[in-house]
């Protein structure tokens, strides 16, 4: 499965979803599942996307495992995205939810 979201104004959308290599399904505009807060959204390279702390929330809302789950953690707290705070508050929220 896969969405783009694009920025319109102070809302943001998702224009399409699909599965990879379903071409007999047609691309159908969605809306994102719940609206993003401002501070939910850093620019990289010039192109809004969600913070690494909204993505590991998301991932486990979508049922992705715990050992996935503490990888991302550990691997944003190593390359820097993630403070040792914020990778506490991940470790304490995701654990034993599943």
């Amino acid at each position: 499965m896969f969405r783009f979201f694009v920025k319109q104004g102070r809302e943001n959308r998702s224009v399409l979803s699909g599965r990879c290599g379903d071409a007999k399904k047609r691309l159908q505009p969605r809306r994102p599942p719940h609206r993003l807060r401002e501070d939910e959204i850093i620019p990289h390279e010039g192109i809004p996307i969600v913070t690494p702390v909204r993505a590991i929330l998301d991932a486990h809302a979508a049922g992705l495992g715990p050992a996935l789950i503490g990888q991302a953690i550990a691997d944003g707290q190593r390359l820097g995205v993630l403070t040792r705070t914020q990778a506490a508050q991940l470790t304490a929220g995701t654990a034993g939810a599943r």
